[in-house]
């Protein structure tokens, strides 16, 4: 279990989870201090990773786009962050006593999680480094054509902080973030899936804003 401290999303962050009808709202600003607020009081950050020789590579090289995220890689490091589960109690919650907020709270929520993983993924970047090693961006079960049935690979890793996979491959708790970083001798990035192929793409309200995830990954 990786240790991690509790980082609070900026305004900005928090925005890339909500649709563009939401920025402007007047009462967005004291919303999500709200939901700041409210999540401080009830997240327990959790995570960790799990280093992959190469041929504990192959099994996870199923469709193109992760086979091309890992050129040029000899190892790989499976990375798992965590709100917990008080945090799925309490957006369920809000949704029943107030949806507009609930869906703040949710955003919110995103924003945090995904500050988790960068602190997993950034202890993994300065560990290769001394080595003279290098790692990819993240690249995440469901993202391009990499299938989320992938999660099974994670499972036996993740529980002892508190992430379980479902009959479906989901994860819980819902506040929680896998992906898989490729490890070389020269410097990688990985590759970028576009939305075409995305299991999430129907969903995506980032795909619907013209702001693709992965980024800054």
């Amino acid at each position: 279990m990786e240790k991690l401290s509790l980082c609070v999303p900026t305004p900005e962050q928090i925005r890339a989870y909500l649709s563009a009808d939401w920025w402007n709202w007047p009462q967005l600003e004291e919303t999500t201090r709200r939901a700041v607020d409210a999540l401080c009081k009830r997240v327990v950050p959790r995570g960790g990773y799990r280093r992959l020789e190469h041929q504990q590579l192959q099994p996870l090289c199923v469709g193109k786009d992760i086979q091309r995220h890992l050129q040029h890689c000899d190892q790989g490091v499976l990375l798992w962050a965590t709100l917990g589960a008080e945090v799925d109690f309490l957006i369920r919650k809000a949704a029943v006593l107030d949806t507009v907020y609930s869906i703040v709270l949710d955003a919110t929520a995103c924003a945090m999680a995904e500050l988790l993983i960068e602190q997993v993924q950034d202890g993994q970047k300065e560990y290769y480094q001394k080595q003279g090693r290098f790692i990819t961006g993240r690249f995440s079960p469901g993202y391009g054509d990499w299938p989320l049935e992938i999660h099974r690979y994670f499972a036996p890793f993740m529980g002892r902080d508190g992430i379980t996979v479902t009959a479906q491959y989901l994860l819980l708790p819902t506040k929680s973030i896998t992906a898989l970083c490729g490890v070389s001798d020269r410097p990688v990035t990985g590759y970028l899936a576009g939305c075409d192929t995305c299991a999430l793409r129907q969903d995506c309200n980032k795909r619907k804003e013209g702001v693709p995830c992965g980024a800054n990954k």
